[in-house]
């Protein structure tokens, strides 16, 4: 803070202040010193020149006392600057205390308080009379006649039941309410109770068929059960002991006459639904017995009003580790919740006991993380302060975290693959998904089965007029992608969608060491990539993979709604595939989530035509072009023979080999589609170029895998939507076990 100090300073030095110059000074001086030295007299601010306050300090204004706070930001107010602080000895009485028999009989004046010591009352003196305005007492309330008082329980004698009329009764010491009840208790141990026409020597009986209590007769079947016939769920009879019962089977002794069969099954056929139950009979022997076996009531799909929630079919019959399950009501995972995760994350808590595999979310709610024990044990009372780090670990207490990846959060699905399992949890089942491609967490290879998954959107889709995905955020399940085992590709299903007739990959492929596969973020396969790529060996790589290069009528079904008329943002190549936008800022994919389709990379078909023809000059090439030899750039081959004899491109040019494959007498064309990053207007999904061969290599030439299906009868999508009530069942050798 500023201090009062000398602003106008005489400078005695040779050279400095003249007379002149010391007398301003001190004039001016002179007056500072005079007003600060009132000011302290007054405790006010009045003047010409202010100065900072100090904390603490006073000032007196407009006849109000204020002092500085601490933090010397703001003036507290006081009092005003007149007899005792502004306050009238009116406005206070007398105080006194002391035993209600000592208080005066009348008060001095208006607002006189006495407190009644013995009695826990104090009393005001107003309007010439004493008047009670606090008490302990709740008979002092005014309308205290509504509140209940210890006259209005009846509390009878330890043994005996309450009789007194009008009376509450409260619990004894054994928790039990002493009184006599008349006719029937609505429930015993939360079960209901039917009493009918009571009669001597009858007992309460619980049922468990009925989920009753009711009065029978002492009569039982062997050690007190009861007999039930039942036909799968439905029960047909039951017997107690206490009255006879009579139950036809419904078959009929065999008579030695032609319509003996007839009758019986007539008298079988009687009932709307006999048959209703054998064939579920039979798929349940079936999952029990048969290590593969998997049937569902209709396919897996998506919640669009959430679009993160995958729902099941309403019926699934499956073997888990050698036991059949089944499952009779549609189930949804939604994918943005903890329950639908094998991790089944839950917040932390201090001071409790870990084991391996938990793991759990910060009290805090959730971040970007996941925390997996990986050491078990009991945590601390401190709240921890988790890493953010990747793979890093945290000790808490004797328990040690790592840090992992939280896939209820979008931003780590985008453009990631998930898988659906059915998991045997004790005798029931659990459907899960997990990133995990080969075991979920916390179970292992028998307790789990893989049994389906999905693709989840690289990037926001933004609003596309018309578009399938047009409001899609990334992190939203492509609906296209889900697959199950009854419905996928000959293939391995990661990075595809479903086109209508075939498989067919997300991405432009990229190759990752050892094969082609279609990942968001991959650097694409080209020409001139790491492995330089052409036609040929699109067709031998993706043949590995159990697939085959796109045709150029299949390309333009699964292609619409992609961009039309645009390439690639920066007209440039975007070296890694996924999440772009066209030069009108618009994302590059079609309608059912393929991304790249045009306006990026020309991408190879598995469209061929044949020039036996041609020979090395311009006029007989395609396009115009003859380049022969090894030198050439882009490697446009005639008569290739895939040896480097001077006239074709050497094998290790082309294949990274020198293996020799054989001769070709004409010129091989293969249709490229889509259009590249320089192409303008002139790309679109039904853009076609049919002036390149086969071995062709070029930086902006790239390819698209397609799979068949091995189901080729696709199920029509089952309705359900939503979340129904779940009943699941376990199977052993082929009884269906209890509900859970």
């Amino acid at each position: 803070m500023a201090k009062l100090t000398e602003k106008n300073i005489l400078d005695y030095r040779l050279g400095g202040d003249k007379l002149s110059d010391f007398a301003l000074k001190y004039m001016a001086e002179i007056p500072r010193i005079y007003q600060f030295l009132n000011n302290i007299r007054t405790h006010d601010s009045v003047g010409t020149e202010q100065v900072e306050p100090e904390p603490y300090q006073i000032k007196v204004e407009d006849d109000k006392f204020y002092v500085r706070n601490k933090a010397n930001d703001a003036w507290l107010y006081l009092f005003d600057v007149a007899k005792n602080g502004g306050m009238r000895s009116d406005s206070f009485g007398k105080q006194s205390a002391g035993s209600i028999s000592s208080r005066p009989q009348v008060g001095n004046t208006s607002g006189d308080v006495y407190w009644d010591t013995d009695n826990g009352r104090v009393y005001m003196w107003q309007s010439d009379a004493w008047h009670l305005i606090l008490s302990l007492h709740i008979d002092d309330l005014i309308g205290h006649d509504d509140v209940l008082t210890k006259s209005d329980l009846s509390v009878p004698e330890t043994g005996a039941l309450a009789t007194a009329p009008n009376k509450l009764v409260p619990l004894n010491a054994n928790g039990v309410l002493p009184v006599n009840v008349s006719g029937n208790a609505g429930q015993l141990a939360g079960v209901n109770v039917q009493i009918n026409k009571l009669q001597d020597g009858q007992v309460l009986t619980f049922r468990t068929a009925s989920n009753v209590w009711r009065n029978e007769d002492k009569g039982v079947v062997g050690a007190g059960k009861a007999l039930a016939i039942k036909d799968g769920n439905t029960l047909l009879a039951e017997f107690s002991g206490d009255e006879a019962v009579e139950f036809d089977t419904g078959r009929t002794a065999h008579e030695n006459n032609e319509n003996a069969h007839a009758k019986v099954f007539a008298k079988h056929n009687t009932s709307t639904d006999a048959h209703a139950n054998i064939f579920e009979k039979v798929q349940s022997i079936a999952a029990a017995h048969m290590y593969n076996f998997y049937y569902r009531s209709g396919q897996f799909h998506t919640d669009a009003a959430t679009r993160t929630a995958l729902v099941s079919p309403a019926y699934i019959l499956v073997n888990v580790g050698g036991n059949g399950y089944e499952s009779k009501a549609a189930i949804t995972l939604d994918i943005s919740k903890d329950a639908a995760w094998d991790t089944a994350a839950q917040e932390w808590q201090a001071s409790h006991a870990y084991a391996v595999g938990d793991v759990v979310y910060p009290t805090s709610g959730h971040t970007t993380y996941y925390y997996r024990c990986i050491t078990a044990g009991t945590s601390s009372t401190l709240t921890p302060s988790f890493p953010t780090t990747l793979g890093s670990t945290y000790n808490d207490g004797n328990v040690v975290w790592e840090c992992q990846l939280d896939y209820t959060q979008a931003v780590n699905r985008k453009g990631k693959d998930f898988y659906v399992y059915a998991c045997a949890d004790g005798d029931a089942l659990k459907l899960v998904v997990s990133p995990n491609s080969t075991v979920p967490t916390k179970y292992t290879a028998d307790s789990s089965r893989k049994i389906g998954g999905f693709h989840c959107l690289c990037a926001d889709v933004g609003t596309i007029s018309g578009h399938a995905l047009s409001g899609y955020v990334a992190g939203d399940i492509l609906p296209a992608s889900i697959w199950d085992l009854k419905f996928r590709a000959t293939s391995e299903n990661e990075g595809m969608v479903w086109d209508g007739s075939q498989w067919v990959d997300i991405y432009l492929d990229s190759w990752n060491g050892s094969s082609l596969v279609s990942a968001y973020g991959g650097v694409v396969a080209d020409g001139y990539s790491t492995k330089p790529f052409h036609g040929e060996l699109f067709v031998e790589e993706f043949a590995k993979v159990k697939k085959h290069l796109i045709s150029r009528d299949q390309y333009v079904a699964f292609a619409k709604g992609s961009n039309e008329k645009t390439n690639i943002k920066g007209s440039a190549d975007a070296n890694t595939t996924g999440g772009h936008v066209d030069t009108a800022g618009r994302r590059m994919i079609s309608n059912i989530g393929c991304e790249d389709c045009c306006g990026w990379m020309w991408q190879w078909t598995s469209d061929i035509s044949g020039h036996p023809n041609a020979s090395t000059s311009n006029s007989d090439m395609p396009g115009g072009s003859g380049q022969t030899s090894s030198s050439e750039g882009d490697h446009w081959l005639i008569g290739y023979n895939w040896q480097n004899d001077g006239r074709s491109v050497a094998n290790i040019n082309v294949d990274g080999s020198t293996n020799i494959y054989g001769h070709s007498y004409g010129a091989l064309s293969r249709a490229i589609v889509g259009g590249g990053w320089g192409d303008g207007s002139s790309c679109g999904s039904r853009s076609v170029n049919l002036n390149n061969l086969s071995s062709n290599r070029n930086d902006d030439n790239a390819g698209q895998g397609t799979s068949d299906t091995g189901d080729k009868k696709r199920l029509a999508k089952h309705p359900s939507a939503g979340c129904m009530s779940l009943g699941i069942a376990k199977i052993h050798n082929g009884r269906r076990g209890g509900l859970v």
